[in-house]
């Protein structure tokens, strides 16, 4: 299973920081381009990311992650035959 992180939570906790997002990705722990692509692409987060929201937004594990099951190869391969 794979952790990620709630787009629209995490778009909150940013703004009520009130830091620009490369000062917010700093103060987390990780880089700007990886808080992008979490954000845009639902990159799986690892723990210095878990830890960082967690620490500056007060907020817990539930709020702010989610599991999602990671698809098996035959599961995208079908996916990508429909998207054809």
């Amino acid at each position: 299973m794979a952790i990620k992180v709630r787009k629209d939570k995490l778009l909150e906790v940013v703004k009520n920081s009130g830091l620009k997002f490369h000062e917010f990705a700093y103060n987390v722990g990780v880089t700007q381009n990886y808080l992008y692509r979490i954000k845009n692409e639902g990159l799986t987060v690892g723990n210095k990311l878990i830890e960082g929201l967690i620490r500056i937004s007060g907020l817990s594990f539930d709020e702010l992650f989610y599991f999602e099951q990671e698809k098996t190869q035959n599961e995208l391969t079908v996916s990508l035959q429909r998207k054809k």
